[in-house]
């Protein structure tokens, strides 16, 4: 066999390039599409991903156990990627340990990194659009719908009321309809109030990127979701520049 060895070399650095990095949850069907299909096709925009152990059910216990292995998992984005933003993908589980343990793992493994959470982006989305009194979806047990509710509410939200597929089962989350997220945003319980300022959906698993536009259009409020508030807010950080108006209210201002 003739093998010739030839030369090369290195394509010049596009200063103008975004480097995002995202911890998926293990049983986490849905973040990865609905985060990549949110990026601009203006700007060149790199998006790494790396998957953390988790169990299906979801439940406090399950939640905290993951605490050991933010970091190393984290760290399977190598740093030398130099990643303008990393992004840990889960709501529950954050509120549970807190937004600036979050950050200071992974910042273990990078540096000086941003880094945000849907918690984070939740309320830097709230602000954005002027919510303060929301009505909240989620597909959570009762148990965790408390912290999730608590903890909103510590940092500044007025939860109004609570609509929840109440499915411990990740796998069956990743499967619900937009259908289903319209109808538990739009109309199940007391519905959206005239005092109600919008709508937050929680959970990086259940999809909600179809469901946005249409609960706009049919409420006439604003509405984010876990996923779509991360999202935007990775893309902030990172600098980027022109967001895709289409996804909705929050990327249009």
């Amino acid at each position: 066999m003739l093998q010739t060895r030839i030369g090369y070399e290195l394509a010049q650095d596009d200063t103008e390039a975004r480097r995002l990095a995202l911890i998926v949850l293990r049983t986490d069907r849905t973040i990865e599409g609905e985060v990549r299909s949110s990026l601009p096709t203006s700007q060149p925009t790199s998006l790494y991903h790396s998957r953390i152990y988790n169990d299906f059910e979801i439940s406090a216990a399950t939640l905290e156990a993951m605490s050991d292995l933010l970091q190393p998992t984290a760290a399977l984005i190598p740093a030398e990627f130099k990643p303008h933003v990393v992004a840990y993908g889960c709501t529950s589980a954050t509120m549970l340990l807190g937004e600036q343990r979050v950050a200071s793992i992974i910042r273990q493994a990078h540096p000086g990194v941003e880094v945000t959470e849907p918690v984070t982006a939740c309320i830097a989305a709230c602000r954005s659009l002027g919510m303060k009194k929301i009505k909240l979806v989620t597909p959570y047990e009762s148990t965790v719908n408390r912290k999730i509710v608590d903890g909103l509410r510590a940092r500044g939200l007025d939860v109004d009321s609570v609509v929840s597929f109440e499915e411990p089962d990740d796998l069956k989350v990743g499967g619900i309809s937009t259908n289903s997220v319209v109808e538990a945003a739009v109309n199940a319980g007391s519905g959206v109030k005239s005092d109600v300022d919008g709508v937050f959906i929680s959970c990086t698993t259940l999809p909600t990127f179809s469901a946005i536009p249409i609960i706009e259009r049919l409420t006439g409020k604003p509405a984010t979701s876990s996923n779509h508030a991360l999202a935007w807010h990775m893309q902030k950080l990172a600098g980027i520049k022109k967001f895709q108006s289409s996804l909705g209210r929050l990327y249009a201002d």
